[in-house]
């Protein structure tokens, strides 16, 4: 995948009704790409409901003790990412094996009663700041990028395509917080925190944070890229 031609815009059209798809051990950030397995019988429908129409799906992270709920609706964080759907394939038996790009971050403004088994919200979408406005931090993602070849070379990931392509391309600098944030394979919850900060300079420092922790843990232990695959 070659990050400069990475399309991330919604539809035009999109309303800013986005199909919640909670899960509790996953984040997704613009410019991932996630694969998801789909089984249950509420996101089947919520994935027919996206193929036919604007082909998007937000991810959501559950809050802690979520599984202490027996409300259907246990509750969510409210930053939430916005995917697109990329591939898919569906099962004989209706089940579904999917690929997904983050998009854009969205904040919930409200969850919407449609009758649909799963969840529907309301969101806002939340942008970075434009390139031009952002030389002050030049300092920041040169430190960024040495940090972060060190943590790839020492988790022996620093040959693959996909972690030279983001070494060695001009990404924009929120994209490559958020990719990097998210190959630490650091705690749902620590990349939920990354998620939410919208400050660019104060996101690009937390992950900076991630790093250095990271490999001060590497020196211990050595640690598992890329995070799992994820299940409904």
């Amino acid at each position: 995948m070659s990050f400069s031609n990475v399309n991330l815009e919604l539809p035009p059209n999109f309303s800013g009704l986005a199909r919640l798809f909670p899960l509790p051990n996953l984040v997704l950030f613009p410019g991932v790409m996630q694969g998801l397995h789909i089984f249950e019988p509420r996101y089947r429908e919520l994935m027919k409901d996206a193929l036919a129409a604007d082909q998007l799906i937000t991810m959501s992270l559950l809050k802690p003790k979520w599984e202490l709920y027996d409300e259907e609706q246990p509750p969510v964080y409210e930053t939430v990412c916005v995917g697109k759907i990329v591939t898919h394939t569906e099962t004989d038996d209706g089940r579904f094996d999917l690929l997904l790009i983050g998009a854009r971050r969205a904040k919930i403004i409200r969850e919407v009663h449609s009758g649909k088994p799963y969840r529907l919200a309301q969101v806002e979408l939340v942008s970075d700041p434009e390139m031009d406005n952002l030389h002050h931090l030049i300092t920041l993602r040169t430190e960024l990028i040495k940090t972060f070849r060190d943590f790839a070379r020492a988790r022996n990931f620093l040959e693959n395509e996909s972690i030279q392509q983001l070494l060695e391309n001009e990404v924009p600098f929120g994209l490559l917080v958020d990719l990097v944030g998210f190959s630490t394979g650091a705690g749902c919850h620590q990349l939920q925190k990354v998620l939410e900060t919208t400050n660019l300079e104060a996101r690009g420092r937390k992950v900076l944070e991630l790093l250095h922790s990271c490999l001060n843990q590497d020196r211990e232990s050595s640690g598992d890229f890329p995070p799992q695959f994820s299940q409904n």
